[in-house]
């Protein structure tokens, strides 16, 4: 019998190998981000799942589908980043302010906004969190496209956004701290 106290929510979950559309149960009063550092699995349990090739665009065309089933289990440590469920509460107040970022992927770009303490280095904050809890709550998410050389990532196209994703701080290739710099002089370097 299931849990009362959880609730079915939609969810697309990248990876670098599939997109994973599917459902996902969440406690009452917890965050996506609170789930998927929980040790007591390895894995993030979905039903009524479709996975498509890899990429960004939403939604994928039918020639991506590679597999559709009624359960999946996908391990935590593969997935990129995820859309659906809660933000993480916890993650707000405390003397925390929005820390806008971005997110390097080798094909894609993230932007949005960390909470963090205003006197907390981001690498101090990315090394605790990687450390302990990797998934954290990026607000006000934009997934941008892949730009031409020389292109300021201010000018790459928006291909989603979001209110807010769950990152996983392990599999970002790179992170742009934009607090104090001009979001126009991160540029595209390679075609």
């Amino acid at each position: 019998m299931l849990n009362p106290t959880l609730r079915p929510v939609e969810a697309r979950v990248y990876t670098d190998e599939f997109r994973v559309y599917g459902v996902f149960h969440l406690r009452a009063n917890t965050g996506t981000a609170w789930l998927l550092n929980a040790d007591d699995r390895p894995h993030l349990p979905l039903t009524h799942v479709s996975m498509y090739r890899p990429g960004v665009a939403h939604p994928p065309g039918s020639e991506a589908l590679a597999y559709e089933t009624h359960f999946a289990a996908i391990p935590k440590a593969s997935i990129v980043w995820m859309q659906g469920g809660a933000p993480d509460s916890g993650q707000e107040g405390m003397g925390r302010q929005p820390r806008q970022v971005y997110l390097v992927y080798p094909t894609y770009v993230v932007t949005g906004t960390f909470q963090m303490r205003t006197e907390v280095r981001l690498s101090d904050y990315i090394g605790t969190a990687m450390a302990a809890k990797p998934f954290v709550t990026l607000h006000e998410a934009r997934i941008l496209g892949a730009g031409s050389r020389g292109q300021s990532f201010a000018e790459l196209p928006t291909i989603q956004s979001h209110d807010f994703i769950t990152v996983n701080l392990r599999n970002v290739r790179g992170i742009f701290d934009l607090r104090g710099g001009d979001p126009a002089k991160a540029y595209v370097a390679e075609e």
